[in-house]
């Protein structure tokens, strides 16, 4: 079985670079834990709270592939912290109404179990996100994890 940091790196892989339908599909048949729990960066325009399930997380990137073309996800470092892996990651899309580039930094805390993600957590910087990765209580990623 792959190593955490290794499910992580996957989900990076060139072929899962440009988000799409198909690449959805993938994720939620084979990446995200049917339990997954995630949340945006807390109080940033797509916040929405905490969603729970894949299904709900697939409609949520839905939503994005409805407002931008060429949503492209690219890691720009990532690291094993204790029972976490954190990934930097570099967002680019076109808005699909205007055309405007986007570009967006964030990075992101998984919880992984059995080679799924269980959980993501995005921030806005990096060292929020080691911090929140090196809390030895998990206080900072939110409820329990269930085995």
């Amino acid at each position: 079985m792959a190593t955490n940091v290794e499910v992580v790196e996957g989900i990076y892989a060139p072929r899962f670079r440009v988000w799409d339908a198909e690449v959805l599909d993938h994720m939620h048949a084979h990446v995200w834990d049917p339990g997954i729990d995630w949340r945006a960066i807390e109080g940033a325009p797509d916040d929405v709270g905490v969603m729970h399930g894949r299904d709900r997380l697939r409609r949520y990137y839905e939503e994005w592939i409805e407002l931008f073309d060429a949503i492209t996800l690219e890691a720009v470092e990532i690291t094993d912290v204790g029972d976490h892996v954190a990934a930097r990651v570099r967002v680019t899309a076109r808005s699909r109404s205007g055309g405007v580039p986007t570009e967006l930094d964030v990075s992101i805390v998984y919880t992984l179990r059995d080679g799924r993600i269980l959980r993501g957590r995005e921030y806005a910087r990096w060292e929020e996100a080691l911090a929140a990765a090196s809390d030895s209580r998990g206080a900072a990623l939110s409820p329990d994890i269930r085995p």
